[in-house]
């Protein structure tokens, strides 16, 4: 059966509805077609059937047949030790500072890092972070083909870190906003770092309301393009150091 639902994640481009209702019909699929699509992925992939898959992505709406993967999956093992971190993908140098004072930290307390791949911004971050850091760091994939991913990413460090996503070709669906119901779900807590008009942390916002998960906040100027301040009279909690996270993590 996991052949089955990778031979339909690759022929529908992970796009859920499409693949829930070739299921449905039972859909016929040739037994040569079974055993050459699997040899054409050059990544690795996991199914809703396996052992490993993670157990809170089974309850969510929709939850993704099939994961296509580089790296370590048992990264994903321990629930609650994943913090989503999001940042603007054009931050100011405050806030590309503080992500990375925060990462170095929280990887320091043995978190595990989550985030969206934003190419320019993440090969910046990559850069200026020891290499072990990303061994803690696991990033979903919603613009990148992962078929080609590593191949077209010669940073070493990215290659120590797990990278996640839902379609293996990224053709038909709206990745964007597939992806945000699984990184939302594996994550324990959220930080956001900064945000600004331009990104879409509203919709992510959302999803954190509708999950009953704890948002922290750095808080800004109020003449800044930033968001956070907002997030923080709706009900996220302030955050001015990492110790102030550790400190929600200790008290649950």
């Amino acid at each position: 059966m996991n052949k089955v639902l990778l031979y339909f994640a690759l022929k529908y481009h992970g796009d859920w509805d499409q693949i829930y209702q070739a299921l449905e019909r039972k859909e016929k699929i040739s037994f040569e077609a079974l055993d050459t699509f699997e040899v054409k992925i050059k990544c690795q992939y996991i199914t809703i059937l396996d052992p490993q898959y993670p157990p809170t992505l089974k309850s969510i709406y929709k939850p993704p047949f099939v994961l296509f993967y580089y790296g370590d999956f048992r990264l994903l093992q321990n629930y609650d030790q994943n913090l989503l971190l999001f940042i603007s993908p054009k931050p100011s140098q405050y806030g590309f500072q503080q992500t990375l004072k925060f990462i170095k930290e929280l990887v320091d307390h043995q978190k595990r890092i989550l985030m969206f791949y934003e190419e320019s911004i993440t090969t910046k971050i990559l850069s200026a972070l020891p290499p072990s850091a990303g061994s803690q760091i696991i990033f979903f994939l919603y613009k990148n083909s992962i078929s080609d991913f590593y191949l077209n990413n010669p940073n070493s460090t990215i290659r120590q870190c797990l990278v996640i996503s839902e379609s293996y070709d990224q053709k038909s669906i709206n990745l964007k906003n597939h992806i945000r119901r699984i990184v939302i779900a594996l994550a324990f807590r959220i930080l956001f770092i900064q945000t600004n008009k331009y990104d879409d942390s509203e919709k992510l916002f959302n999803y954190i309301i509708d999950y009953q998960k704890k948002l922290f906040c750095l808080p800004d100027q109020i003449n800044k393009d930033n968001k956070n301040n907002r997030y923080l009279k709706l009900g996220a909690l302030v955050v001015e150091n990492v110790a102030d996270i550790m400190q929600s993590w200790a008290n649950d």
